[in-house]
């Protein structure tokens, strides 16, 4: 069998790819073909990296078992770091005679272990169960993404083209611009909570005009949700940690709506939202949007915690409060928070 990349089986079953085997001595790359052939997989060699790097583009393998130390030329951890990275993303296993890798080659996506030579078919066939595992949940991740990275491009074609039939006065009335998109699907008991935020922004001293843009960021801070599926809103169960990563999106998906709108402070508060320094502003210029960012997310919070979901109840006002209040110049704005409480006092919403 000539040295290089090759081929050495054609044995058909349903995994993931072909097997790439790279390894600087030959009697162990031999060994370990043999091996992978007769666990009814098909194997692919290379001896160097670059050969690898074309083994790569010629066959598609998908689990890669990496010798780190490949003698002269790239090392077998350069060589995972390409293949775990790109568009086509593999597993690879490192094999290595010391007991130890770098922490960051561990660690990274993709690399599902390492074998310490030497090591036995049992150890190995166990490793390439475990990686070809980890590639097919890796890739049905990739295909849920794609699902609802392609239903959110949709939703938020959708929800612009709205937008741009608005009328030049119906953008710049919240209420309105709710009224016209609230088909869409997200319940919003706006009327009540603008004049709630009306009432907390004028506990803070803010101007007629910053109070109209609170009740403008107020009423639309949920507009982002009409981007996102139905099943992330109307999930009966606690959504998973990718998923709320995603969920989070509508934030900053309000903020760009809001913005085509042409409210661009409400849209700015709105993407405040997201922001640490959004919520913490203890800086009251105007340049600097004043009490709007921090109030915004400190009202925006309340609500949500109040309004009910659909995998836990709502918390109480007095629990919501005691929440706001343990969060106050940690997570929320304290004369924010502090607005709010007033508020609620003066008129329960």
């Amino acid at each position: 069998m000539a040295k290089g990349v090759m081929a050495v089986s054609q044995t058909v079953r349903e995994i993931p790819g072909p097997i790439l085997i790279v390894e600087d001595q030959e009697t162990i790359r031999r060994a370990l073909v043999k091996w992978v052939v007769e666990s009814g997989r098909l194997a692919v060699e290379a001896a160097t990296a670059d050969e690898a790097i074309n083994a790569v583009a010629q066959h598609r393998p998908t689990v890669a078992i990496c010798d780190v130390s490949l003698g002269a030329g790239k090392s077998g951890v350069w060589l995972g770091e390409q293949l775990t990275a790109g568009p086509n993303p593999m597993q690879v296993i490192y094999a290595t005679s010391h007991d130890m890798l770098p922490v960051d080659a561990t660690l990274r996506e993709g690399v599902s272990g390492y074998l310490l030579k030497p090591f036995d078919k049992r150890k190995l066939y166990a490793a390439l169960d475990v990686a070809e595992s980890e590639l097919l949940a890796r890739r049905r991740r990739a295909s849920a993404e794609l699902a609802v990275r392609t239903e959110m491009a949709k939703r938020r074609a959708y929800l612009y083209s709205r937008i741009d039939g608005l009328e030049a006065w119906e953008r710049t009335d919240a209420t309105t611009i709710v009224a016209r998109l609230c088909p869409l699907g997200v319940p919003m008991r706006e009327a009540v909570v603008a004049a709630f935020a009306n009432r907390c922004g004028a506990r803070l001293g803010m101007t007629m005009g910053e109070q109209l843009d609170l009740m403008r960021a107020v009423e639309l801070r949920n507009i982002g949700k009409l981007v996102m599926p139905a099943f992330l809103l109307e999930a009966d169960r606690p959504l998973t940690s990718d998923e709320r990563k995603t969920l989070a999106t509508y934030v900053s998906e309000g903020e760009a709506a809001v913005a085509r709108c042409g409210l661009a402070t409400a849209a700015a508060w709105i993407g405040a939202m997201g922001e640490p320094s959004g919520w913490l502003s203890l800086d009251a210029s105007p340049s600097s949007g004043g009490h709007g960012p921090g109030l915004t997310r400190v009202i925006a919070v309340f609500l949500a915690m109040t309004e009910a979901r659909p995998y836990r109840e709502p918390l109480s006002i007095l629990d919501a409060v005691e929440q706001l209040r343990r969060g106050a110049g940690s997570l929320y704005h304290p004369a924010a928070v502090e607005a709010l409480v007033s508020a609620l006092a003066a008129q329960p919403l």
